[in-house]
This record gives structure tokens, C-alpha cells and sequence, in this order.
């Protein structure tokens, strides 16, 4: 009889254990996932934040956190908790204490420009007597823009020299309106609009404003991302996207207005790449930002189409970066800036590869290595 009762209560009890866990184990449950930084250099590391709160009086002995993110934001610790095909797959497991909150920060490298999210995040609870699947999922995302690795520029020697020499040659000077030097007597090749009537009426004649001028220095980057003739390669439009940047980071750090067009398109809008004219490290970072969202695999518009779309100014230095040199275009660029020869055309290549003159403006190879650029 005490043997039956006793089974009756181990029953009842087990009854009412999992019946309470299979109820409440999700309840004030919480899983956040966050990266440390937001915005990364393709090559650098960063943190992966990992948050799971519990907050309740019931413990969890054993719950499993799952998510997915790209293959190319590397785990650098001692990796036993994810498998890799053509995503990785994370699967964390937490002991969870009554009213307990567990952070980790999980090192990652990013081997790939590009912007990556975390999703299908879930929480996995095998039950109290660990003979059930129970899942949680969570609407909690999280995003990294990796930005691309800029190339140094200033290493190639015709930046140095030539390039330099033709920017202070274009520069342009203007009168800037906030930097007042001095009030003088209007003579008749003055603006009218620069008449300082106050100071007019003080003295009985016609005064003027007289402004500090300012040099003005502009460059405007032209990105085709075209293969060239029937072969397409991940590593030389990674590159050119790299030089892009390379040249864009040089120029806005010495005070150069930048411009950029591409046949490049942006993965999130779909839009092809435009900026107008702009400066300093804010424009820098739209800059990135773009370029991190360059989506290779989309079709391109002929670029020869950008090209008849430039208007051409004379205070503008052109760099265009393209290693398609089909005659066609190559006709087309030396009609397009045949009184422009202070312009570059930079043209990435496989080391090896042997580039005949092809134009008429000035040009400058830039040899890869194959299956580098974050390539997996």
C-alpha cells in the first residue's frame, strides 16, 4: 500500500513539475543579441553580445539559445558551439538561475564587406526531465556594416606626383561668405548685393564687404564594376570597391570635395550608386556605407551610359576605376576627356596580367593576388 501511495505522489509530482515548466519556462524569458560595434572594417574583430535574463522565481537548469548569421563573421574563440554550411549556425547553452541575467561577448571577425543580420533567433528548453523540445522564438534582430578595407592609395606613386600636381593646379578659388576680412569703397566692378549699407550710410558713399577666399578642390570618382569582356571576378570588384575607398578616404582627409558614381547597386534600395559633391568624415562614412552595401551579383547598367551622363568640369579631377577595357568604352572615355588629360583611369588586375597602353589618359595597373579580398 505505501509503495502504491508512494508512486501516486511521485506521479502527482512529476505531473505538476512539468505542467508548471511546460506553462511558465518561457514567461519574462528574455534572449538579446547585439553586436559591440555597429560599424566595422572588413578585417577587424568585434564582439558579439549575448544576453539571456530570466526573470522569474523559477530556475531553468538547461536552456539552448540558437541563431544564424553569414559565414563570413568568423568565430575566433575555441568554437564548439556552431556548424557552418551555407550559413553559420550558433547553439549556446545557459543555466539560468531565479531573477539571473548572463552576458557573454563571443569574439567575431568579419572576412567580408557587406551588411549582415542575425536571425531566427530562438530559445530551446528540453523540458524539466529533459524528454520534450520546447522553442521560443524571438523577434530581436540585430545588423553589422562592414565596411570595405580601404586600400592605401598614397603607396602608388603617381598619387604623389602627378595626381597631386594636377588637383592644386584645378583648384578654385571663391569668395566664403562666413569669413569677413574688411569693409572697403565699391568700385564698379562690385555686386551690388555686397554693399554694406549701414557702413554706406555712416561714411556718405557706397562701401562694400570683402571676404577671405577659400580653394576648392574636387574630385569625383567614376566605379565601374562591369566584368571585363566574358569573366566576372568576386576579387577584382572587391578590389575596385576597396580602391574606391582607398582613394576616397586620401582625398576627404585633405579637404578635397568628392563625388561618386557607379553602375554599382545598393542591395537594400536597389538604386544605383550616386552622391554628389560633399566633404569631410561625415561624407566619408556615407561613402562606406554605400560601398559596404554594393550588391556584386545584381545586373549593371553599361557603364558607357555613366559615362555619356558626366558632364565634365573644368575645376574636377576624374579618377574612374574600371577593369573592363573594351574598345568601345575606351573610345568613348578618350572622346569623353580628350581636353581632359589630368584625369586617371586605374585599372585593377591579376598579377601577371599584361596591360597594354589602352588610353589616352593617364592610367595606372594595380596588381591582385588571387583569392584574397574576404573571399571564403
Amino acid at each position: 500500500m505505501n509503495i502504491i501511495l508512494m508512486i501516486v505522489a511521485v506521479a502527482l509530482v512529476y505531473f505538476f513539475v512539468v505542467t508548471l515548466y511546460r506553462k511558465n519556462w518561457s514567461k519574462n524569458l528574455k534572449m538579446n543579441l547585439n553586436f559591440e560595434s555597429r560599424n566595422v572594417i572588413r578585417g577587424d574583430s568585434t564582439n558579439l553580445v549575448l544576453t539571456v535574463s530570466n526573470a522569474k522565481k523559477l530556475p531553468l537548469a538547461m536552456i539552448n539559445t540558437k541563431f544564424q548569421l553569414d559565414k563570413s563573421l568568423y568565430f575566433t574563440d575555441i568554437d564548439t558551439n556552431s556548424t557552418t554550411t551555407d550559413r553559420t549556425y550558433r547553439n549556446d547553452v545557459f543555466s539560468l538561475g531565479p531573477n539571473q541575467k548572463i552576458t557573454r561577448r563571443i569574439p567575431i571577425k568579419c572576412l567580408k564587406r557587406g551588411v549582415f543580420t542575425l536571425d531566427n533567433l530562438e530559445i530551446v528548453f528540453n523540458g524539466v526531465f529533459m524528454d520534450e523540445v520546447n522553442v521560443c522564438k524571438q523577434d530581436d534582430t540585430a545588423f553589422i556594416t562592414v565596411y570595405p578595407q580601404a586600400i592605401d592609395v598614397n603607396k602608388l606613386g603617381i598619387i604623389n606626383n602627378s595626381l597631386e600636381g594636377d588637383l592644386t593646379k584645378k583648384k578654385y578659388l571663391f569668395e566664403d561668405k562666413f569669413a569677413f576680412r574688411s569693409i572697403r569703397e565699391y568700385n564698379y566692378n562690385d555686386n551690388l548685393k555686397s554693399v554694406n549699407w549701414k557702413a554706406s550710410a555712416k561714411t556718405g558713399q557706397l562701401m562694400v564687404n570683402e571676404y577671405d577666399e577659400t580653394m576648392s578642390r574636387n574630385v569625383c570618382i567614376l566605379l565601374n564594376l562591369e566584368k571585363d569582356r566574358q569573366l566576372e571576378s568576386l576579387e577584382i570588384i572587391e578590389n575596385s570597391i576597396e580602391l574606391c575607398s582607398g582613394f576616397a578616404t586620401k582625398f576627404l582627409k585633405e579637404g578635397v570635395n568628392l563625388s561618386l558614381y557607379s553602375n554599382a547597386r545598393d542591395y537594400l534600395e536597389g538604386a544605383e550608386i550616386k552622391l554628389t559633391s560633399g566633404s569631410g568624415v561625415a561624407h566619408l562614412k556615407t561613402i562606406n556605407a554605400l560601398l559596404a552595401r554594393v550588391d556584386a551579383s545584381k545586373e549593371k547598367r553599361d557603364f558607357k551610359e555613366i559615362i555619356k551622363e558626366v558632364q565634365i568640369k573644368r575645376d574636377s579631377i576624374y579618377v574612374i576605376i574600371s577593369a573592363n577595357r573594351q574598345k568601345e568604352l575606351v573610345d568613348l572615355i578618350n572622346e569623353k576627356f580628350k581636353n581632359d588629360k589630368d584625369s586617371l583611369w586605374v585599372v585593377p588586375h591579376f598579377r601577371g596580367e599584361n596591360i597594354s597602353q589602352f588610353t589616352e589618359l593617364k592610367s595606372l595597373e594595380f596588381e591582385i593576388d588571387q583569392n584574397i579580398g574576404g573571399k571564403l
